[in-house]
């Protein structure tokens, strides 16, 4: 019993995790420019911070290295269409 309950509980950490790490990256592709831009502020300051006290980062846990490899293949579709229409993320005065 013992035995199979530890797989049980790591698969259900990791599919909790995709679940709300995928609705976290549906909030942030649908917020406004702006939201994501004051999110990037917050986290760089949040960044130097640690990096002010060198405070080393914690290693990812597998439910988060599941849902970051999970997610490469659809980032690479996304830089592969911005790609193509360079128009949609060039200015005009380029």
């Amino acid at each position: 019993m013992l035995r199979t309950a530890q797989p049980l509980r790591s698969l259900l950490l990791i599919l909790i995790t995709i679940v709300a790490q995928s609705i976290q990256f549906l909030r942030l592709s649908l917020s406004s420019r702006a939201a994501l831009s004051a999110e990037v502020l917050f986290l760089r300051k949040q960044l130097a911070f640690y990096q002010e006290r060198k405070i080393s980062p914690r290693r990812l846990t597998a439910a988060a290295f599941g849902v970051v490899v999970s997610i490469l293949p659809l980032e690479r579709r996304i830089d592969d269409c911005q790609t193509r229409a360079p128009h949609r993320v060039a200015s005009q005065g380029i």
